[in-house]
């Protein structure tokens, strides 16, 4: 029997196992070609980082160090003090995540939960300060902190970040909308006022969402470059990425340095994704289910 006929014989419910295999083993596989070509930047980063100065610019390259040394990342530490900007960058980060949390958190499940006028029209407005470029409001904001007096601080870094972020306002509402509202109808009749709702229901059930936007709060204040340049003076406050700009201004040609100071700046951000990489992926599949 030729391979048509052996196909033709196959039940129709084995046939369409068989296709929806083989377009799933197809995808697999692109993506994993694809994973292959976006990871070799980074893994050559890494090569780099343990490599002899002597094998950086060889020709042709070498992706696989022989030796490998620990050398950059000793010297590489000794030229600034990077202790000092991995502990600013932390202060910042945490406290900016945690405002972000709670602030994001409280709107959105008064969105989703809480009944008034103008609440949609509210809502709307809001989502549309999304389309406000930054740039529009950085002179007035600058300002405005220049007056209070926080300029060469660290509050301007956090204390917008308590007064909810739009986008995660919006992810924690279209998570909130996913909640039966017959368990907010159970728990007012036991007397339950509107913030127990919130933090003894809501809270416990959103542990996806809050997981996708902490790594979405964590990733902005962590990488931002733009307001600690703008705010920051001092070279004790400078936060990691100001510490990396001026390391690569110092020393930018030499690759042995450049990049073992990279790749620690980037292992904070490597480990908590790993860690939260499961709420991550199902707060993404299920904001925005409902409207």
């Amino acid at each position: 029997m030729n391979s048509s006929s052996i196909w033709d014989a196959l039940p129709w419910r084995r046939r369409k196992q068989l296709r929806q295999l083989s377009r799933s083993a197809l995808v697999y596989l692109i993506l994993g070609l694809l994973s292959i070509l976006f990871l070799i930047p980074f893994f050559w980063m890494i090569s780099t980082s343990f490599k002899p100065p002597r094998l950086i610019y060889v020709d042709p390259p070498v992706w696989i160090p022989d030796p490998i040394t620990l050398d950059n990342f000793i010297n590489g530490w000794k030229q600034l003090n990077w202790a000092q900007f991995y502990q600013n960058s932390a202060i910042i980060t945490v406290l900016s995540v945690i405002g972000g949390l709670i602030s994001s958190s409280i709107v959105g499940f008064a969105f989703a939960s809480l009944n008034g006028r103008g609440k949609n029209f509210l809502f709307a407005l809001l989502l549309a300060t999304l389309m406000v470029p930054a740039v529009v409001t950085l002179i007035p904001t600058f300002i405005m902190f220049s007056k209070v007096g926080w300029v060469n601080t660290f509050l301007p870094l956090i204390v917008p970040q308590w007064f909810a972020n739009p986008f995660y306002v919006f992810m924690f509402r279209q998570f909130f909308l996913t909640i039966p509202h017959e368990l907010y109808d159970s728990a007012e009749l036991d007397g339950c006022t509107p913030f127990d709702l919130y933090w003894r229901i809501a809270v416990p059930l959103s542990g996806p969402v809050f997981a996708t936007a902490a790594l979405f709060a964590f990733l902005g204040a962590w990488n931002d470059f733009q307001a600690p340049l703008i705010y920051i003076s001092e070279l004790k406050k400078y936060t990691l990425t100001l510490g990396l700009a001026m390391f690569q201004g110092l020393f930018g040609t030499q690759l042995q340095y450049m990049m073992p100071m990279a790749l620690l700046a980037m292992i904070p951000i490597l480990v908590l994704f790993f860690l939260a990489q499961k709420y991550f992926v199902r707060g993404i599949a299920t904001t925005g289910m409902k409207m």
